[in-house]
């Protein structure tokens, strides 16, 4: 098995949904697939784009179900996250388990 390593999230705008770690599974040239621990849970991905600089963005929110939010937040505010280590990257997909968000970029 190979050893995961840490790799920089940046939130843009933290919203009710809470993020935790980054981490990278596997990593090629032109592909790579990342895990983000997920702080809460039962969250939803409301977009997959990118921001005008060229960095993947993930937008994350909320439905019934969704627990561990940040109380400071109104349960509808989504929290934008980018991955500035993956400027002009495209982010080719994205899911969302209880417990992490997983995400395949490519070049």
């Amino acid at each position: 098995m190979s050893k995961l390593r840490d790799f920089k999230i940046e939130v843009k705008e933290q919203g009710a949904p809470i993020v935790g770690q980054g981490y990278i599974f596997k990593k090629y040239d032109d592909l790579v697939a990342v895990g983000i621990n997920m702080e809460s849970k039962y969250c939803t991905i409301d977009s997959i784009g990118g921001s005008s600089e060229g960095i993947p963005q993930i937008i994350i929110g909320t439905n019934r179900s969704s627990v561990g939010l940040d109380s400071s937040k109104n349960r509808g505010d989504l929290t934008v996250i980018d991955f500035p280590d993956f400027k002009h990257w495209v982010l080719w997909s994205a899911h969302i388990s209880k417990y992490v968000l997983s995400v395949c970029l490519v070049k």
